[in-house]
């Protein structure tokens, strides 16, 4: 294909809308309580292409550790358990939310206040990472 006819192709697919990635809308993160060695990320994860993503994986340079889990209920009790992976079919959004699915972030590096920015990379099991930030707000 010449690069005229790939640089169309190109074109087309921006105006379409088309993306090759997930997409990270209205994130955010619990403020750190004084002495608190953790806290949690929330945020809205739609997959706008044509095929399937699993997340595997999440990181942040302002945290030692970022792990994905899901607090679920059972008997009137809260638990919080480590998930794997999950997967994020065509067209689905998935929503990061206070009891339920969330990042929770290990030992911050630093001290934060509401109204910093966090910087995030997710990871999926195809190769592809996401960067997005999200701030400390209260919710």
């Amino acid at each position: 294909m010449n690069r005229l006819a790939l640089a169309s192709l190109f074109g087309l697919l921006v105006a379409c809308g088309t993306t090759e990635q997930p997409i990270v809308e209205d994130a955010w993160v619990r403020p750190v309580r004084p002495g608190a060695t953790m806290t949690a990320a929330y945020f809205t994860l739609t997959n706008p292409t044509g095929y399937a993503f699993t997340l595997i994986g999440a990181e942040s340079p302002d945290f030692a550790s970022v792990s994905i889990h899901e607090t679920t209920q059972e008997n009137d009790v809260s638990r919080m358990r480590p998930i794997e992976s999950i997967s994020i079919d065509t067209g689905e959004k998935l929503t990061f939310r206070p009891m339920g699915k969330h990042l929770m972030l290990m030992q911050p590096k630093g001290v934060f206040v509401e109204g910093d920015v966090v910087e995030f990379i997710l990871k999926f099991d195809d190769g592809t990472v996401l960067s997005f930030d999200a701030p400390f707000e209260y919710r």
